[in-house]
């Protein structure tokens, strides 16, 4: 009954009228959506070029991701502060306007970096490099993993490199005004007469010979002239691995070293191959298709790279790409590189990650191992290395530990590990004995933990397979030396002050 009565009011005029107003409202509502676009946020106008809001945020996001990185945890405290995040924003928008003024008047002086110019930036930037030199395969892996084309790479370059030019020309330029140019010329060219007498200080030497009275008098009125360093004396133990001879190593030990590690001595096939890249897209497939044509015709193979790779690297290069092994570049490349039989052989269509290839062989190295002979005496010198340094490790251990378990002195150290307790006379920093003068050593000489303490340094490494062991026997701190002890060099310092006066 209910939906009966439903069903009948749906009928009626006002029910509909009702219904029809519903429906337009929706209706414009619905056309509304469509032809009204969302009004685009501006952050900044330099010279009517707009930086919108989603630019500048786009920007604070990677800075807030710098700063995270570098300052740690440190960071999230700092969020905390509304004020320091309003600086964040506006530091971000001010170097987006610098960057917009600086584009500005690139555009306006038409300055642009070269294709060279732009080629060996490319090639420079350390993130392409392998073992110092720019590797293409690193390059194309690079690019493909951030989603960048090498035609928005090449860009962002020329557009670092322009502003570069711009601020380099700034920089590097000056002015002068005209009146300032015109004393430098004046002075420049100005020419002076003048005279002069030399009177030499041994001259008044005879004549300036000091008492004793007055050596000591200035002994006491140049106290810093006559200053003692702080000074120490240590007694020491010296740990050194030594040299073992390689001829003492076993020649089994050798042959054994060389079949373990074989593949040191072995040098896989190498192939030196050219290709002819062509993006994936749309038209790959036809345009990689005509260039085989063109090749099977008898057009160079250097030349077309030239022309036609989309690889502009190693096209400039006629195609030709570093020396290779199998396992070092893409599967599907480098499965078509080792398939081809003769110097010359160009592949059919190879595609990898990177594109659509053509590959030919350029040149191959086959696979050699160098024999146990020629290669025996650099073994046994390993082993030797080795063999010192094991035993060099175990004795270091022990030192360290019996200068911890006796810290009153070296003796017990030196008896078990046959060494000799070596001691030296005063010295300061400066004037160190040449076997412990390291900072690591004087650091722990100087210490007032040593001194007060009375025990030995902890253990300290000097490299090389050397390490070392003190105690500080004894400590003069930093004072005037005693006039007797300075008696001679406080006459010829008073001497030469006294021959100056005269002199004046």
């Amino acid at each position: 009954m209910f939906f009966e009565k439903l069903r009948a009011g749906a009928q009626g005029t006002t029910s509909k009228i009702v219904l029809g107003l519903i429906i337009l409202s929706f209706a414009l509502a619905g056309v509304g959506s469509y032809v009204t676009r969302p009004v685009v946020e501006v952050a900044a106008v330099v010279n009517g070029d707009e930086i919108s809001a989603q630019a500048l945020e786009n920007a604070y996001r990677n800075e807030r991701a710098r700063l995270e990185s570098q300052l740690g945890p440190q960071f999230n405290q700092l969020l905390g502060d509304p004020a320091y995040v309003e600086q964040i924003r506006r530091s971000v928008l001010e170097q987006m306007v610098e960057q917009r003024l600086i584009d500005q008047k690139v555009a306006e002086l038409k300055l642009r970096a070269s294709d060279e110019q732009v080629r060996n930036a490319i090639r420079n930037l350390p993130e392409f490099q392998q073992d110092g030199r720019f590797n293409n395969e690193r390059y194309q892996q690079l690019l493909a993993r951030s989603g960048i084309s090498p035609e928005q790479l090449r860009d962002s370059v020329r557009q670092d490199l322009s502003r570069q030019m711009l601020l380099s020309a700034l920089v590097g330029s000056s002015f002068t005004l005209e009146a300032e140019a015109g004393w430098l010329d004046r002075l420049s060219r100005q020419q002076r007469d003048a005279q002069y007498v030399r009177l030499p200080l041994s001259d008044f030497s005879e004549r300036a010979e000091p008492s004793d009275e007055e050596v000591e008098a200035y002994y006491r009125q140049q106290p810093q002239q006559f200053q003692r360093p702080e000074q120490v004396r240590i007694n020491y133990l010296l740990l050194d691995a030594g040299a073992v001879s390689s001829a003492d190593i076993d020649e089994q030990a050798i042959a054994d070293y060389y079949q373990a590690n074989l593949s040191t001595y072995s040098r896989p096939e190498q192939r030196k191959v050219a290709h002819i890249m062509v993006n994936k897209g749309r038209d790959a497939e036809q345009k990689i298709q005509a260039i085989a044509e063109r090749l099977a015709a008898g057009e160079a193979f250097a030349e077309l790279a030239r022309t036609e790779s989309d690889d502009s690297f190693s096209g400039a290069r006629g195609g030709e790409l570093e020396w290779m092994e199998t396992g070092t570049m893409d599967p599907a490349f480098d499965q078509a590189a080792f398939a081809l039989a003769q110097v010359g052989d160009v592949s059919g269509v190879v595609e990898s990650e990177f594109g659509l290839h053509l590959i030919t062989l350029l040149e191959v190295q086959p696979a050699q191992t160098r024999p146990l002979a020629e290669v025996r005496d650099s073994i046994a010198e390993r082993l030797a290395r080795d063999e010192a340094a094991n035993a060099f490790y175990a004795r270091e251990q022990r030192l360290a530990e019996l200068a911890f378990e006796f810290p009153d002195s070296l003796d017990m150290a030196a008896q078990e590990l046959g060494l000799e307790v070596k001691s030296t006379d005063y010295f300061s920093t400066q004037d160190a004995p040449a076997e412990i003068n390291d900072p690591r050593v004087l650091t722990q000489a100087f210490s007032e933990r040593l001194r007060q303490q009375g025990v030995n340094s902890d253990l300290i490494e000097l490299g090389s397979n050397r390490a070392i062991v003190i105690h500080v026997t004894e400590h003069r701190p930093a004072a005037v030396r005693d006039f007797a002890e300075v008696r001679e060099q406080a006459r010829e310092l008073a001497l030469a002050a006294k021959a100056r006066e005269l002199a004046a």
